[in-house]
């Protein structure tokens, strides 16, 4: 879900016309999505795929919850718990539907960018810390910055990179 709603943003493309401001919020909005999928991802590691599914089931279906036995129950609040646990040590808040949202995207693969789109998305980032450094400078020059993606992907999703 995360991965198709950032590959739909072309005011992510060199083109913008969002305030530097506003292109910066996003550009937060968007790290910190992508930290809260990680910390997910890396929490859901030590469980394998049929327990996945399993808890998954229980987590989006309450009846399939309440014949859950009480190790299925109990594995989930740990779960959940966990999650909650990480999220406040990065300074995040969430809620146990947030984390059931979460564990669903990352159990289907929904929550990964493709590599070309991670370096687009770290080229705008770049050029927009670029600008306002520039802006807050009056000497120095403009500033040179390092492009990742040296030329867009042929995959048909990313012909909005250039407005085709």
């Amino acid at each position: 879900e995360f991965a198709q709603y950032v590959q739909k943003l072309s005011h992510m493309s060199a083109r913008c016309r969002m305030s530097l401001e506003e292109e910066r919020e996003l550009s937060s909005e968007i790290k910190t999505l992508g930290l809260r999928y990680s910390i997910a991802e890396n929490l859901m590691k030590p469980y394998d795929g049929y327990v996945k599914y399993q808890m998954y089931q229980h987590m989006s279906n309450g009846e399939a919850l309440k014949s859950a036995s009480v190790t299925e129950k109990q594995r989930i609040d740990n779960f959940v718990t966990t999650v909650k646990s990480a999220f406040r040590g990065e300074h995040l808040t969430t809620g146990k539907d947030d984390v059931q949202r979460l564990f669903q995207d990352v159990l289907h693969g929904k929550h990964r960018l493709p590599d070309w789109m991670s370096m687009l998305l770290g080229n705008r980032r770049d050029v927009v810390e670029a600008l306002r450094e520039d802006g807050d400078s009056a000497a120095g020059g403009p500033k040179k910055v390092e492009c990742r993606l040296q030329s867009r992907p042929s995959s048909g999703v990313a012909l909005w990179i250039t407005h085709e």
